[in-house]
């Protein structure tokens, strides 16, 4: 017998699993005021789609159809932002998807199906994409369980602060 929950869901929003969010995130720009992972943040009322995003920028969409407006979004925002961390489904076979890790700097494929705060597992494995300013294309993919995520977030963050003083000697 098939599993109808691994091709539908009742609901689109998958609330951000505990852990998932680098400490250097300034901006979540798809929350509700009760899974908001920063202090600023988006949410239906302030339309994340139609503000632009700026600072390191978390991004954890609804995951139905809507999800390829966010992953233009986010590519139209790199320009503008320092990191662009999304958390999506892993679904390969998308036009969504494909266009997403083209533009990404590092696919962190996660090991197992995350737990989704008060859903329980999903019917789905997920990868966490970031896109980075100036760092388009050649996108580099690991595979990493949960409890490793905010090590690789922290390497990312090294990174970032590297990327940072290299345009303040440059005078950008």
């Amino acid at each position: 017998m098939i599993n109808s929950g691994l091709f539908t869901s009742d609901s689109s929003e998958w609330a951000t699993p505990v852990g998932m969010v680098p400490d250097w995130i300034t901006l979540d720009v798809c929350a509700t005021e009760s899974n908001a992972q920063c202090e600023r943040f988006f949410d239906k009322g302030i339309d994340g789609l139609t503000q632009r995003w700026e600072g390191e920028v978390w991004c954890n969409p609804p995951y139905g159809r809507e999800i390829s407006l966010w992953i233009d979004k986010a590519i139209h925002e790199i320009p503008h932002v320092g990191n662009i961390v999304m958390l999506v489904p892993a679904r390969t076979d998308t036009k969504w998807f494909q266009k997403l890790i083209k533009n990404a700097q590092l696919a962190v494929f996660i090991q197992g199906r995350l737990s989704f705060n008060g859903r329980g597992p999903a019917p789905f494995p997920s990868v966490v994409a970031i896109l980075s300013r100036g760092q388009r294309g050649n996108c580099k993919m690991i595979i990493a369980n949960k409890d490793q995520i905010q090590e690789i977030y922290r390497k990312v963050d090294r990174m970032r602060i590297n990327a940072q003083e290299e345009r303040q000697w440059a005078g950008k």
